[in-house]
């Protein structure tokens, strides 16, 4: 049984791994920047990151092995209700990051829609989160 931290009795990202706080600073800070965020939520992210990633240090985990699964216990074990919500939501988009959410098209027109995403994006000038949305 993992016992629940008191909140902010640690001090953040004392344990993280260097390696998943290297590409949490490089490779994810430059894919938030690439999606359109604004340099306050990136650092806010980073901040949530780096937070769960000692969190997980500390009961011998690495932030680059969460799973969806994981997620909602994880939120609740780690945060109060207050901000549980924005805490999964960063959760979300560094699976997202890791491309844990990707699955193969079953519709027909699937490759139709990326194709005209594809058009947009490169004859039309449209950023990639007008093309994706």
């Amino acid at each position: 049984m993992i016992k629940r931290p008191r909140y902010g009795s640690y001090h953040v990202g004392r344990h993280v791994c260097s390696s998943d706080l290297h590409l949490i600073e490089g490779a994810f800070a430059t894919h938030m920047r690439e999606h359109g965020y604004l340099s306050s939520a990136i650092a806010r992210y980073r901040y949530y990151l780096v937070r769960v990633g000692g969190w997980l240090a500390v009961h011998r985990r690495r932030l680059t092995s969460l799973s969806r699964k994981e997620l909602p216990r994880l939120a609740r074990l780690m945060v109060p209700k207050a901000t549980y919500s924005t805490l999964f939501g960063v959760l979300n988009r560094w699976l997202k990051f890791r491309q844990c959410y990707a699955a193969a098209p079953r519709e027909p027109w699937a490759s139709w829609l990326s194709d005209y995403g594809a058009f947009l994006k490169d004859h039309r000038g449209f950023v990639h989160l007008t093309v994706e949305g």
